[in-house]
């Protein structure tokens, strides 16, 4: 059983700092690599310290493409910085941001057939209800399949080394998962599909990430191999998982 005494060693930490990391949001990646540059930094009372890919992916247990792509994230967030290898934490936290989107989805078709053109001579009607579908989005439910498909973009560019098309059948896929499950689930079937041979059989698509099949593979292996953090399904892409 474990034993923590804070004689074997302790790490100082700003309470305000603390209190403002409540009220941040960060994914499971996020939060796990600014525990390590934390354990490395202030630890050894340091204000920056040189952290290679390879040496937070030891302590976290994370595969490196993801260590990676999550040190961007931080750093676009203005929450890290990094001058070469060596990293700091900012703890200006007034600075701090959300990550900027990036990736504009397809728009819905905007074209008129000629039957329907021909009525609008008429009725007047079918244009402008067409152009009220477009300006008026359910900016909610757009924010968060946004924020996926930002992630699924990121995600390839880093770990496969190409830019994903993103097409309406991905979309509608992200629509319909996201009734079921929250976006950080959503985040790591994410990156366990980019990490399986499966993705490798049937294409690379956001579609192909969150189809049942896929979905049904990420919860087997779920349930098969539970780590220690409990229901917490975003271990599956650890790295401890396939040794």
């Amino acid at each position: 059983m474990a034993s923590p005494q804070l004689e074997n060693g302790y790490t100082r930490f700003a309470n305000e700092l603390m209190e403002a990391l409540m009220r941040t949001n960060l994914s499971a990646y996020q939060s796990r690599v600014l525990w390590a540059i934390w354990r490395q930094i202030y630890g050894y009372q340091k204000k920056q310290d040189w952290l290679s890919n390879s040496q937070l992916a030891a302590m976290t247990g994370i595969r490196k493409q993801h260590i990676s792509r999550t040190i961007k994230e931080l750093i676009q967030r203005k929450i890290v910085t990094k001058s070469g290898y060596k990293i700091a934490f900012n703890k200006d936290y007034t600075q701090w941001r959300e990550l900027p989107k990036q990736v504009t989805l397809p728009k819905q078709v905007t074209k008129v057939t000629s039957l329907g053109d021909n009525c609008n001579q008429f009725r007047g009607t079918q244009k402008k209800k067409e152009r009220n579908i477009l300006h008026s989005p359910q900016k909610e439910k757009d924010h968060r399949v946004k924020t996926i498909v930002d992630y699924f973009y990121q995600a390839v560019k880093d770990v496969r080394g190409f830019s994903p098309e993103v097409n309406g059948q991905d979309t509608k896929t992200v629509q319909r998962v996201l009734s079921k499950y929250p976006e950080d689930v959503l985040k790591n079937m994410v990156d366990f599909f980019l990490d399986s041979k499966k993705a490798d059989e049937i294409g690379i698509t956001l579609a192909s990430a969150l189809s049942a099949h896929s979905i049904n593979l990420y919860q087997q292996t779920w349930q098969k191999k539970k780590w220690q953090y409990g229901d917490d399904p975003e271990p599956l892409t650890d790295q401890r998982w396939w040794q």
